[in-house]
């Protein structure tokens, strides 16, 4: 049988606690499979997985942030949702040297709305 990897794990649990009446107890019933298998060290990958599938399965996108400064959490989830057109989970994180604006990452997509990056595409634009 091949190795089971951290998604497929991370699909399991998400089977198991979905629509389970007792999360507790599913969670400790995944937990004995993955000590049984021997996969201890790869729980946190696995919840990693289990985060991103189970926002996925939700209609939810992960997505990573970065602004010029600190915002309030409303405002960039608003900002997030808007330019990705789907509800987020979000984390944020801040880089001065963006001067202002925001970047949206998410598995599949960079979402540049920073003052830096318009900067770096006006240059372009003039060099041509």
């Amino acid at each position: 049988m091949p190795k089971l990897l951290p998604r497929h794990y991370a699909k399991i649990l998400y089977s198991l606690t979905k629509d389970s009446k007792d999360v507790n107890a599913a969670t400790n019933e995944f937990l004995r499979f993955v000590t049984e298998k021997h996969a201890t060290k790869k729980l946190p990958a696995i919840m990693k997985e289990f985060t991103e599938y189970a926002a996925k399965q939700e209609g939810i996108t992960i997505a990573h942030v970065t602004t010029a400064r600190e915002l309030p959490e409303k405002i960039v989830q608003e900002a997030v949702e808007k330019i990705l057109g789907s509800k987020a989970q979000i984390t944020t994180h801040v880089d001065t040297e963006l001067l202002g604006g925001l970047k949206v990452r998410t598995s599949s997509h960079e979402y540049d709305a920073s003052l830096k990056g318009q900067l770096q595409q006006l240059e372009k634009s003039l060099a041509k």
